[in-house]
């Protein structure tokens, strides 16, 4: 595990300490440290923006479920397309 965000940056801190890694207060510092993969493992009503977020950044995204609410998973769907392999 590279990092760890949350909003509450006091609650990143405690649990990445845990286990050896970066506290970051939100997916932008994430995504500077050039990650591979990012868990979205936040409420369902912000899996979308995240999601998408991630795949535009040319990350792999592992998403809890359900992976989002109404639209969101039509709009993660398109932002994966172009690196979907079946």
């Amino acid at each position: 595990m590279v990092a760890v965000a949350d909003t509450r940056l006091a609650k990143a801190e405690r649990l990445a300490a845990s286990v050896g890694a970066k506290a970051c207060s939100g997916l932008d510092e994430v995504l500077a440290l050039e990650t591979d993969v990012i868990s979205v493992c936040t409420p369902p009503s912000s899996h979308a923006g995240l999601t998408v977020r991630a795949l535009q950044a040319g990350r792999h995204v592992l998403c809890e479920k359900p992976v989002a609410l109404s639209s969101g998973a039509e709009q993660i769907e398109e932002a994966a397309a172009p690196a979907t392999v079946w």
